[in-house]
C-alpha cells in the first residue's frame, strides 16, 4: 500500500518533546531518550546532509512533509534502531519488514504497536519537562512541523464529526484491500481510494495555509489507525503537543 508513514517520525522527532502527560509508565529507556535529544539537537545538521532522493523516497514531493524528514533521520531511529531502543517493534503487523518501511504492498498496511507508543510516551514525559530541551524544540516545530501536526488534528475532528462517512469509508477501504491485487493500476489501489474521498476536506485547508498533500493525507491515517486501534492514543499525542507549544490554535 503507497500509503504515507507521517507519525512516524512525528512521533519520534516532534512529539518526543512536545508531550505533557502525567499519568504515564515511569519505566523508561535511557537510551531512547539520549537519543532523541541528539536527534533534536542536530536535526538541521543531519538533514542539511540528506541525499533526498525522490525514487528512494518513494516520494515525489522531496522537501516537505514527514515521509522526507523520515527518509533523512532513519540512519538515527529506523525501525531497527527504534526496536533496539525500546525493545519493541514499531509494527505489529504488516508489509514492513527487515527495519524498512514498505510504501508499495496494496494487500496489506502497518499496524502500530501499542507497546511501542506506551514507551514513546514515557519517553516524552520525561523530554517535556526537559526546559532546555523544549525550548528548542519550539522552534523545530513552529519552522517544520506545526502545520502537520495542526492538520491531523483537524482531520481527526472531521472524521469524528462525520461519523457515518468514516464508518462508510472504512468498510470500502477494507474491502478494496481484500480486493486488491499487486501490480494493479493505482487508480484501482485502496490508497487511491482513501485519498480521494477527502479532495473537499484538503484543498478547503489550502485555501487556509496547509499543505494539499498532508491534506489528503492526514484522513486516511486516521482511517487505519481506527483499524489497528490506536487511533486514541495517537490523538492523545497531538493534543498534548498543540497544548503544551500551540495553545493558542488549540483553543
Amino acid at each position: 500500500m503507497k500509503k504515507k508513514v507521517y507519525f512516524l517520525v512525528l512521533s519520534v522527532i516532534i512529539f518526543a518533546s512536545f508531550t505533557n502527560y502525567q499519568d504515564i509508565v515511569r519505566n523508561i529507556n535511557d537510551a531512547f531518550t539520549e537519543k532523541i535529544i541528539y536527534v533534536a539537537e542536530k536535526y538541521y545538521q543531519i538533514t542539511s546532509k540528506c541525499d533526498k532522493n525522490s525514487a528512494e523516497m518513494h516520494s515525489w514531493i522531496t522537501d516537505a512533509g514527514v515521509r522526507s524528514n523520515f527518509f533523512c533521520l532513519k540512519s538515527e531511529l529506523g525501525l531497527g534502531a527504534l526496536k533496539t531502543l525500546t525493545g519493541e517493534e514499531v509494527f505489529i503487523s504488516g508489509p514492513h519488514k527487515d527495519s524498512e518501511i514498505n510504501y508499495t504492498s496494496v494487500k496489506e498496511f502497518g499496524y502500530y504497536n501499542s507497546k511501542f507508543l506506551t514507551k514513546l510516551e514515557a519517553a516524552l514525559k520525561e523530554l517535556s519537562v526537559n526546559e532546555k530541551f523544549v525550548n528548542s524544540a519550539q522552534k523545530i516545530y513552529d519552522k517544520e512541523f506545526k502545520n502537520t501536526v495542526r492538520i491531523y488534528y483537524l482531520a481527526y475532528n472531521y472524521l469524528n464529526t462525520n461519523a457515518k462517512l468514516k464508518k462508510e469509508i472504512k468498510k470500502e477501504y477494507l474491502k478494496k484491500i481484500a480486493n486488491s491485487v499487486e501490480g494493479q493500476d493505482y487508480e484501482k489501489d485502496p490508497s487511491y481510494y482513501l485519498q480521494e474521498q477527502f479532495r473537499t476536506f484538503s484543498e478547503t485547508n489550502e485555501k487556509l495555509g496547509y499543505d494539499v498533500y498532508e491534506g489528503f493525507t492526514a484522513p486516511g491515517f486516521w482511517i487505519r489507525r481506527s483499524i489497528d486501534g490506536t487511533d486514541e492514543q495517537f490523538i492523545k499525542l497531538i493534543t498534548a503537543t498543540l497544548n503544551l507549544f500551540d495553545k493558542g490554535f488549540i483553543k
